[in-house]
């Protein structure tokens, strides 16, 4: 009886440590996928004031539809690029657990929908739709086993 109820535990602990590998290479995984989209977004916002380029938003489990950049991510040029990557990078990487109702990468700026339908010059096939596509590149690449 020992033996058996031994047993059951060690396959218990087994299976929770396979499942803790699988929960850890899902976050990961996600992390990749979040990090190409939001770089992407940022790096093909069209930009005027910048304002437009520092309001993309990543957040969990809902979007925040009401986030606004901070004052010193716009209309800085190169110095506000960096700001904007820097704290979008620094959210995805800080996440230690799977979001469990997804994750959002937004801007809520009232313009937006309008730049989406190539209303610039600078972004004639919006920004999300050309993203869209580079999360599908990046979640295959990442089926195939890319790094």
């Amino acid at each position: 009886m020992g033996v058996t109820s031994n047993r059951k535990s060690a396959l218990r602990k087994l299976s929770l440590m396979l499942s803790k590998e699988r929960e850890e290479k899902k976050r990961v995984a996600l992390q990749k996928v979040l990090l190409a989209a939001f770089t992407h977004a940022v790096k093909m916002s069209p930009v005027d004031t910048g304002l437009y380029r520092a309001s993309h938003h990543i957040s969990f489990n809902q979007p925040e539809l009401g986030w606004a950049p901070p004052d010193s991510a716009v209309g800085k040029g190169e110095q506000e690029l960096g700001v904007v990557l820097s704290e979008g990078i620094r959210k995805i990487t800080s996440m230690r657990d799977l979001p469990r109702n997804g994750a959002f990468l937004s801007n809520s700026l009232k313009y937006a929908q309008a730049i989406e339908h190539g209303h610039s010059g600078q972004a004639p096939q919006g920004v999300y739709a050309q993203v869209e596509q580079i999360v599908k590149d990046e979640i295959a690449r990442i089926a195939r086993g890319g790094k």
